[in-house]
């Protein structure tokens, strides 16, 4: 139960919640279940314990690849991971709060340099390699570990994803590929942020929710022009019956059909791009 408790996430003081404990002792009478103390106390250092075993025992002696990534979590502190790869599976090592300190290629550096001393001294396993993004910082920072570690035929790589990602990115930046997407932008976030065109469009039956291209996944962008090709013939059908209470930039938008022909062109050649990022 505790394992549960620790994977999914979930608060140490549901426990003890009436409706919970009515529930175990319906399934189990004589079970009595652990209390939110336990749950943050000994059991957590068990099964932390556990873990730990296990990961040395499978990582011992073994030749690893040492994956680093840094963004910020929903409170906006700026994190940076580490993770240990075989190749065949994958091991938390540390995550780091970088706080105020910048982070530079030499503050990285320094991180990956500790993480590949913990990863010998905590599991006894050799780091041979290493991945990051491509950040201009991330392959100075790379260059210089690859420097470092010369004599022990290190290697290091940038992430084949992330290279798709600024393929991606790039394409969009051509001119009329900007406008078409700024214009089908435009139609998406009417029918998300208004009222009752969000509720016209939901009433169809086959319609979907208008997606918004994300910064840090390109396949976000191809999602928008999915949606947008999906939904446009529900859009139309908007368009002929609520035509006084739309924008007129949208109706006129919706109803071009030079923009709904390069949409799905421009879908029909980027798929293949978004096809190779599911499968790296």
């Amino acid at each position: 139960m505790a394992k549960f408790f620790y994977a999914c996430n979930i608060p140490f003081r549901v426990c003890e919640h009436k409706y919970f404990k009515d529930f175990i002792q319906h399934l189990r009478p004589c079970y009595d279940p652990p209390n939110r103390k336990q749950l943050s106390g000994n059991l957590l250092n068990k099964i932390q314990d556990e873990i730990m075993d296990k990961a040395q025992n499978e990582l011992k002696g073994k030749i690893v690849t040492l994956k680093q990534d840094g963004w910020s979590d929903i409170h906006n502190t700026p994190v940076i991971a580490n993770v240990l790869s075989t190749g065949e599976s994958c091991y938390f090592l540390s995550a780091i709060n970088s706080g105020s300190n910048i982070k530079s290629a030499d503050y990285c550096l320094n991180i990956a340099k500790a993480a590949i001393d913990e990863a010998a001294t905590k599991f006894q396993c050799k780091v041979q390699s290493f991945v990051s993004d491509n950040e201009k910082k991330m392959v100075l920072m790379r260059k210089r570990l690859s420097e470092l570690y010369s004599d022990e035929k290190f290697i290091s790589y940038g992430c084949a994803s992330h290279y798709l990602n600024l393929v991606g990115e790039e394409i969009f930046k051509i001119k009329n590929i900007r406008d078409l997407t700024a214009n089908i932008l435009e139609v998406q976030k009417y029918f998300r942020n208004h009222h009752c065109p969000g509720a016209w469009l939901k009433n169809y039956k086959g319609s979907c929710k208008p997606q918004l291209p994300g910064e840090t996944r390109w396949n976000n962008q191809l999602k928008c022009l999915e949606t947008f090709i999906r939904n446009r013939q529900f859009y139309l059908q908007i368009v002929g019956e609520h035509e006084e209470e739309l924008d007129d930039k949208i109706a006129r938008i919706i109803n071009n059909v030079i923009i709904s022909k390069e949409a799905k062109s421009l879908h029909s050649q980027l798929i293949h791009i978004a096809n190779a990022l599911d499968k790296v």
